[in-house]
């Protein structure tokens, strides 16, 4: 609880001085805010707490197109109740990708056309990136998720996604998400011949009754074309923290020993000999080898 916490009676009214808005993201980031409360405030002090407060927003990655001060100083209810679900969206997947973090699902290996490939063309990695890139999760969040489901997903079901709303219309990654979990809740057979109504009133049931998973997406508009990417990103993020004791299915445990051990001595044969040593940074290098190096023989 901040120190600083106050009971919200109306949300239009009391968010438009910018002083709960900033304690609030306070909480939710742990950055100190520069807060204006003046006791005599005025629409000038309003206004600078609010900017500070979608600018701590903006730092964090959320997208405030519609957003100004002063609409929320003049107590919009649409602008105000977009921020807000804005807010929760992005907070809550930020705490369920962190867990893919911790996995290593933030290691983005960006191809890119001037990226050449690295030892034999048989490589199972094919080409070397130009950054490896390690520490801030630096990829978008639904290619993150969905790199995450499909690892889930793709061996045992045969199910390869390649969005995060119209690959979800029919209903069965739902289903398939909560057979991972808990197989005896749902038959897959059946999942395969039922129309996508059944499918998603079945998965939206089960995940709540079973899986604590809040209903966030209506079944009728993710039939209907009308279903927010956003939204099914956050409901499917929560399956991460139910799937945590299951291990992510690296690409690498397909690979025989011999290849990942020739894979690793080609690359670095060629980054000891590469004339751009800022790009290929030792440590990032080394994590990488490392990374992959554990995937393969974790469950050996």
């Amino acid at each position: 609880m901040h120190s600083s916490s106050e009971l919200v009676e109306d949300l239009f009214e009391d968010l438009r001085d910018g002083v709960l808005l900033c304690h609030l993201i306070e909480v939710l980031t742990g950055e100190a805010l520069p807060i204006n409360k003046a006791k005599e405030s005025k629409r000038v002090h309003h206004i600078s707490n609010l900017t500070t407060a979608l600018a701590a927003l903006r730092r964090r990655g959320l997208d405030l197109v519609n957003n100004n001060p002063a609409d929320i100083a003049n107590g919009n209810p649409r602008i105000i109740c977009g921020l807000i679900w804005q807010m929760i969206l992005h907070f809550q997947i930020e705490t369920n990708v962190q867990l893919l973090k911790e996995w290593g699902f933030e290691l983005e290996l960006a191809n890119s056309p001037s990226t050449s490939r690295i030892g034999n063309g048989n490589s199972p990695f094919g080409k070397l990136p130009h950054q490896l890139r390690i520490g801030r999760l630096k990829a978008p969040v639904d290619r993150v998720v969905l790199r995450w489901v499909n690892a889930q997903l793709a061996r045992p079901y045969n199910i390869n996604l390649t969005d995060m709303d119209k690959s979800w219309r029919d209903g069965i990654a739902f289903n398939a998400l909560i057979h991972r979990i808990r197989p005896e809740l749902v038959d897959m057979d059946i999942v395969y011949r039922s129309n996508p109504k059944t499918n998603l009133q079945q998965a939206f049931r089960l995940a709540k009754e079973h899986l604590h998973i809040r209903p966030l997406l209506d079944v009728e508009d993710m039939l209907c074309d009308k279903s927010d990417k956003r939204s099914v990103i956050t409901y499917v993020s929560q399956f991460i923290r139910t799937l945590k004791h299951l291990r992510p299915i690296a690409t690498c445990q397909m690979i025989d020993d011999h290849s990942l051990i020739s894979w690793m001595e080609d690359t670095l044969s060629i980054l000891r000999s590469s004339v751009d040593a800022p790009l290929y940074d030792q440590y990032q290098v080394t994590y990488l080898l490392i990374f992959t190096l554990i995937n393969r023989y974790h469950e050996i």
